[in-house]
């Protein structure tokens, strides 16, 4: 049906793509936050301590960032996985929840192994980060199917982008990123009448996420009505034969089937408990914010599912699409949407596509487009808060690795002022030097100190003294020639035997010295 013009939103399309060119800044900003020079992406792994320890061991010493807080998710299973994705070794199973589950969406890890050369850690440290890409490569392939030109295709662009769902998975390193980069194209390309190619992009999608398998039936009943069933053969046999011999392979490895079916329940409970859930958060939830975006997230999915209800497009892959997984939706347990945001914005990603592109190409009025993108707010926010460990003093690359240092025994919390960072001590304390690789070798350190009052200080490793002298109350750069590392660790013992002061009479602390840094060359 026509709709009502509004000129308040006409975009003009140089405007558009600066929009968008800020947009892709914005993302680029979030997540570079998360990179760190001895952790790198790994953040986005979340793993824990438990996790951690039950890992193979060839990752329980690797240079992944631990949460030290229990909490970890699913992202560091597809992480270890790429450690071997031929699921041949024997500890990878006993390290997660649902193994066989996992090991079906096998795309992700294979490629960053690829992509390691083969290298175990190194697998796990790119799998951290490669939805980075992933996201670049959907905001091209969006950008082609939204090309810029009025205040919709801007709308449809960001609102898959940014979308709760979508930011999840870059913020937990999950499969549902590169599934639906995968389906975009194979969708697209069943438009075109590309059949074969099509088939291809399915077929990687349902290595990587074997829930686009859902997708691809409905792509293919939708091409044997259009076409016959020579183009739907071509469409299905790519789509398909490499998903099922690889879901063999894995029965046959690990023994049995991984199951899944449990996600699901009677049609719409899951929904309305979530509804009941998400309405009663507001003002009982302690981070306010995180409960009105969940509540907005869940307005923006009814929101896509009424329009594809309404719309009714039945000569549209798209539109068949979109009803297949409103149907999805309508199964979907408590567990799948429980949560902030909850893993059901995911897993309705292709819900989410199908209405942006049904939307822009039907001019769809502005209370859609409102409706439908107010899972925005709880994208940015899954990204917007980046951890920081409260013991890390410092970390870098220095000539032969990369490095982190670690307050121990004897020091306060490290403070922070932009990008300087220090730990008070008191008479005495540790640093642990962690380095990566794992060599044992002799490095020279720099360290910075400075005390409350001008005092003795000495620096020593193992009960041998490095260095000894007079420390000011101005931070001073120490050099510590001869640092051992053993298996690219080393601990030094900082101590003063010089009376504490009495920081402030509100703080109460008695102080001696502090750290403001360490560093290798």
């Amino acid at each position: 049906m026509p709709t009502r013009r509004l000129p308040w939103l006409s975009v003009r399309p140089r405007g558009e793509i600066l929009l968008r060119a800020g947009l892709l800044a914005f993302f680029l900003w979030l997540t570079v936050r998360y990179w760190h020079p001895y952790y790198g992406f790994t953040r986005f792994l979340q793993i824990d301590a438990s996790a951690l320890a039950a890992a193979t061991p060839a990752l329980r010493d690797a240079p992944i960032y631990t949460y030290r807080d229990a909490g970890g998710y699913d992202g560091h299973y597809y992480g270890q996985i790429a450690a071997d994705p031929t699921l041949r070794d024997p500890a990878e199973g006993g390290s997660m929840d649902n193994y066989f589950y996992r090991a079906r969406r096998i795309l992700g890890p294979a490629l960053a192994h690829l992509l390691a050369a083969g290298n175990a850690v190194e697998s796990v440290r790119i799998y951290a980060g490669l939805n980075l890409l992933f996201w670049f490569a959907l905001a091209a392939v969006l950008w082609r199917l939204f090309p810029p030109g009025d205040w919709r295709a801007a709308l449809a662009w960001t609102g898959i982008l940014f979308t709760a769902g979508l930011l999840h998975a870059v913020r937990c390193a999950l499969p549902d990123l590169p599934a639906l980069l995968w389906l975009a194209l194979g969708l697209g390309a069943v438009e075109r009448g590309r059949f074969t190619l099509a088939g291809i992009w399915l077929g990687l999608a349902a290595l990587t996420r074997e829930t686009t398998l859902l997708a691809t039936m409905v792509a293919t009943g939708y091409v044997l009505r259009q076409q016959g069933w020579r183009p739907a053969l071509k469409l299905a046999l790519p789509a398909v034969l490499p998903a099922a011999a690889w879901f063999g392979y894995v029965r046959l490895q690990l023994g049995q089937d991984g199951g899944g079916w449990d996600n699901f329940t009677l049609p719409l409970i899951g929904w309305l408990e979530k509804w009941s859930e998400a309405v009663g958060a507001i003002g009982t939830e302690k981070h306010t914010l995180l409960a009105i975006s969940t509540l907005l997230g869940l307005i923006a999915l009814t929101v896509q599912a009424a329009y594809v209800l309404w719309v009714r497009q039945w000569n549209s892959v798209w539109w068949w699409t979109g009803l297949a997984y409103l149907g999805c939706l309508a199964f979907l347990n408590r567990g799948v949407w429980e949560g902030h945001p909850g893993a059901a914005p995911r897993v309705l990603l292709p819900l989410s596509l199908a209405f942006a592109v049904l939307a822009w190409r039907r001019r769809a009025g502005g209370g859609w487009w409102l409706g439908g993108s107010l899972g925005i707010l709880g994208g940015i926010l899954t990204l917007w808060f980046v951890p920081w460990e409260s013991a890390e003093l410092a970390a870098g690359r220095g000539r032969d690795g990369n490095f982190v240092v670690h307050i121990g025994a004897g020091f306060f919390s490290a403070e922070h002022h932009l990008a300087h960072v220090w730990s008070w001590g008191r008479t005495a304390g540790t640093l642990r030097i962690d380095c990566w690789p794992r060599e044992s070798r002799e490095v020279n350190a720099t360290v910075q100190l400075s005390a409350i009052t001008e005092r003795p200080f000495e620096i020593r490793q193992a009960g041998r003294l490095l260095w000894t002298g007079l420390v000011p109350t101005q931070p001073q750069a120490v050099r510590l020639p001869g640092v051992q590392l053993d298996r690219g660790h080393a601990v030094l013992e900082l101590s003063s035997p010089a009376p504490l002061v009495r920081e402030s009479a509100a703080s109460g602390r008695e102080l001696g010295f502090a750290v403001h840094g360490l560093s290798l060359p």
